[in-house]
């Protein structure tokens, strides 16, 4: 028989299904119909209808009798023998389920059916129900226009088949054989064992979780601390500056981040070219793509440095059209930046402790700059100053400054000690 499986939705609760095109009908399988109308989970209606079934049978229900088997794909994902009935025996065995979706379900499976005739007159029903259907089941447009390509390509694939004489059954499967040996190099059976995960190959492992997490704390600190140092900030700024300095430093914010953005870029792009290196023991590749990206790095961060310490009012200008602002802003910039030429330094140098596996010695220089110099100069400085917002506004540089220094002394200290190193 040539039998078509698919999945079919009521009220977005899945009913298997499978269309034999030689008696042309639909066989349902009967677990998920009695699942839908007593609205209840898998197992439930299984005890249900084996219940129900043998009820039935001993009253001599000719319907029970009639029913057939067809292999389905079961919960577990494997093909399982499961109990199936055409409309017509379903519709009688409906009668014997007290629910009230029974005539909503009656009407759905004369749809299921009018829908049939439907794809047959016109093949491109079909695919915009399939492209319906998938995406209901929460496939992503992605994900469906790939499946419905690969039916395509293997409707086309078994058409030729077909005009070449080739039976289906297993000549088909012998076929299919060499296909998949073709491009995985297994037969589909070792195929499918291969790809066949079990729970214990989903279980984390310390082992490998703590350095993952111990790599990644660094990063996650730097971004985390942000709100804080922000809060820092606008409230040593509110009291000493008011709105004007407030505003400054939102504008400064947005900007600063032009120049941070790429620099992390650059940098996370440069981390898996150092860790590969560092991995396969290549220390001459190592040390040249550290130098390379210090260099692009640093040069950048320079450039930087000059356009806002000549022309900060342009960058000032595009937040904001308020002269007084920008003028407040153009001078509260040339302070902010003007360690920021030391920034190619910090995170470089921090990046590539990340890179080589140095997880305690990143977090630490992620806490350096922020956490134990930016915010306590944040507020500080200001005791000793007699200008208070240049005192809190420079508390940016000289914390730029002191943690970039001691960031390149410590990674040009230890650099060739970690590469040597055996791993």
């Amino acid at each position: 028989m040539n039998k078509e499986t698919s999945i079919k939705l009521f009220e977005e609760q899945k009913v298997r299904v499978e269309w034999d095109e030689n008696q042309e009908k639909w066989y349902f399988s009967i677990v998920d119909v009695v699942a839908v109308l007593t609205s209840s989970e898998y197992q439930t209606a299984r005890n249900y209808w084996k219940v129900l079934k043998h009820r039935l049978s001993k009253e001599g229900n000719q319907t029970v009798t009639n029913c057939n088997q067809l292999k389905m794909i079961a919960p577990d994902g494997k093909m399982r023998l499961t109990d199936v009935a055409d409309t017509e025996q379903l519709l009688r065995l409906i009668q014997s389920i007290p629910s009230p979706k029974a005539e909503p379900f009656k009407m759905w499976l004369a749809k299921v059916g009018r829908e049939r005739i439907d794809e047959m007159e016109d093949p491109e029903i079909t695919i915009n129900r399939a492209l319906e259907t998938y995406l209901k089941k929460g496939y992503s447009e992605a994900w469906v226009n790939q499946r419905l390509k690969s039916i395509e390509i293997r409707k086309g694939l078994t058409d030729e088949w077909d005009r070449g004489g080739i039976k289906k059954g297993l000549e088909y499967a012998i076929l299919t054989d060499e296909i998949t040996k073709a491009w995985a190099g297994v037969t589909t059976k070792e195929y499918k064992k291969l790809k066949n995960l079990k729970k214990e190959n989903l279980r984390l492992e310390r082992n490998i979780i703590g350095p993952c997490l111990g790599l990644g704390i660094s990063t996650f600190v730097m971004l985390s601390t942000e709100s804080i140092l922000s809060m820092s900030f606008t409230s040593s700024l509110a009291k000493f500056g008011g709105d004007l300095a407030v505003g400054a430093m939102t504008i400064i914010t947005s900007t600063s981040q032009l120049i941070l953005m790429p620099l992390q870029g650059i940098c996370q792009g440069g981390q898996p070219i150092i860790s590969f290196n560092y991995g396969a023991k290549n220390n001459e590749r190592v040390k040249k793509a550290f130098f390379i990206q210090l260099k692009v790095c640093v040069i950048f961060t320079c450039i930087s440095w000059l356009i806002m310490m000549l022309v900060p009012q342009i960058f000032a200008g595009m937040f904001t059209a308020d002269k007084e602002l920008v003028k407040y802003t153009a001078w509260a910039l040339r302070i902010y930046m003007a360690g920021i030429f030391a920034m190619g330094f910090q995170i470089c140098c921090q990046q590539s402790f990340m890179a080589l596996g140095q997880a305690k010695v990143s977090l630490f220089l992620a806490c350096l700059r922020k956490l134990i110099l930016l915010i306590p100069l944040i507020f500080i400085l200001p005791v000793f100053m007699q200008d208070k917002v240049f005192a809190v506004f420079v508390a940016e540089p000289v914390s730029d400054i002191i943690a970039a220094a001691v960031t390149t002394i410590v990674f040009m200290a230890k650099f060739n000690g970690i590469l040597e190193k055996k791993r």
